[in-house]
């Protein structure tokens, strides 16, 4: 266990230190004696957390920055994306940054505290209150701090008479070589909306098939994994829509939230709503923060 905490300077709290249990009085001694001070030279404090990430790095282990903070940088090195290189090239030593956003909405830095994430792979929450901490450092631990799937690419291959007009999702090439594989903690999951057309709808054919094929490494030993899946376009339209509403339920939720419109916060609510008759916990949880938007 290590601790870095930074202002104007770096304070390096804790460095190898073995955590006896959940008691453990060395850290939450020092725990206690977080205080804010000073300016924010986020980008020294996250270089030295690196920099101890690597000393005491063990490759049996998953290994983990936890890098907690309001999103502010005002000393020093203030670009997010210098920032992030840190997190990018440690990511290549299996050492994934965890973000734990802190502090009043107001003034917070989102776009800061998402790009250092992103690119160190890992997990990003925003806690609002002492509740919120519980939650997900509590009942969803595994899911901030663990990786299940490392290095994911989802492939899909259409017939030749489809376009794609329109997508949601991280990112889509169709060279695998463009996309920058993500990673996917346990319980995870990706969404990926798309809408294609065909050319000409005299050429479709039910019995034409598409398959997905979805490549990843295991998180420890970055063991290479396959696996794939083909269907006619006849069995997918009989399926079960269930899938289908309630991705475009979770796509209504995030281009809502980038409109930040009271309009569009209150349909796309609707609309999660009505994509939820059985009560998932998921759809439930959007709901619950649209609803609490400050422009619902």
């Amino acid at each position: 266990m290590n601790m870095v905490t930074w202002n104007t300077e770096n304070s390096v709290i804790l460095s190898g230190h073995v955590v006896s249990g959940p008691d453990d009085p060395a850290l939450l001694e020092a725990a206690d004696e977080l205080a804010a001070s000073g300016g924010t030279d986020l980008e020294s404090g996250l270089r030295v957390g690196y920099g101890l990430a690597q000393e005491h790095y063990e490759a049996d282990r998953i290994n983990r920055v936890i890098l907690v903070s309001d999103g502010g940088a005002n000393v020093g090195v203030t670009s997010a994306d210098l920032i992030a290189r840190h997190a990018e090239d440690a990511d290549k030593e299996a050492i994934y940054l965890v973000g734990v956003g802190a502090g009043p909405a107001p003034g917070y830095n989102d776009r800061l505290m998402d790009t250092v994430t992103d690119k160190g792979r890992g997990a990003y929450v925003y806690l609002d209150d002492v509740d919120e901490a519980f939650h997900m450092f509590r009942d969803r631990f595994d899911e901030v701090m663990e990786v299940a799937a490392r290095g994911v690419q989802v492939e899909l291959t259409l017939p030749w008479y489809f376009k794609m007009e329109k997508f949601y999702g991280e990112e889509y090439s169709t060279n695998p070589e463009e996309i920058e594989p993500q990673h996917l903690a346990p319980g995870d999951a990706m969404i990926f909306n798309q809408l294609v057309r065909g050319c000409d709808p005299g050429v479709i054919n039910d019995a034409d098939a598409l398959t997905v094929r979805a490549r990843w490494q295991t998180p420890l030993t970055h063991e290479p994994k396959e696996a794939s899946r083909q269907a006619t376009l006849a069995e997918l339209t009989a399926g079960s829509k269930e899938q289908l509403v309630k991705g475009k339920a979770i796509v209504a939720y995030a281009e809502a939230l980038k409109s930040n419109s009271s309009e569009v916060l209150r349909a796309a609510r609707d609309q999660v709503l009505a994509a939820n008759p059985s009560g998932d916990p998921e759809l439930d949880e959007i709901a619950e923060l649209i609803a609490l938007h400050p422009q619902y």
